[in-house]
């Protein structure tokens, strides 16, 4: 299946990656060694990740590509490419995924949305740091291990006590 992507060189997306089984907690279990496969992309095709959070089943990130970039579609492909042959897990698989040779690891392609203005990149950023609120993981964001948002504290965009509570209903995971 060929998915239809809006694109545009050197713009900033939101993306919602998922794994294929919404129970696991796969990518926190995981989570270091996912770091070393974003950092191995980000050394290969650069961008930069404006904000990220990985929950156990899913992650939400920003990224600005290059000014002569809109290859994040490449960069989702390593990155979950890398990941699925580096971990051990033993999942069960569909014809489908067994015809190509797949893991079923993750949820196939991700979603993604252009943040065309800064009101839509500050609504996507306040949504990553209270994500894990509404997940029911922490009372409120200074609660977790973010560093997203850690970061935006120490420079002074947002308070401690940022509770992002408009965010609420603004996606459904």
């Amino acid at each position: 299946m060929r998915y239809r992507r809006v694109t545009a060189p050197g713009a900033t997306y939101f993306f919602t990656v998922n794994l294929y089984n919404r129970k696991s907690y796969l990518l926190l279990n995981e989570v270091d060694l996912l770091r070393t496969i974003f950092r191995r992309i980000h050394h290969l095709h650069p961008f930069m990740i404006n904000a990220i959070v990985i929950l156990p089943d899913h992650l939400h990130a920003v990224f600005t590509l290059p000014e002569n970039d809109s290859n994040y579609s490449l960069r989702w492909n390593l990155i979950k490419g890398y990941f699925s042959k580096e971990i051990q897990t033993k999942e069960s698989l569909n014809s489908s995924r067994k015809n190509k040779n797949e893991r079923g690891i993750w949820h196939a392609g991700f979603g993604n949305i252009i943040s065309e203005t800064s009101m839509i990149l500050k609504n996507h950023i306040d949504y990553i740091h209270y994500n894990p609120v509404k997940h029911g993981y922490v009372q409120k964001p200074s609660n977790g291990n973010i560093p997203a948002f850690i970061k935006y504290i120490k420079n002074g965009v947002l308070s401690e006590d940022w509770a992002g509570c408009e965010t609420d209903n603004l996606y459904q995971d």
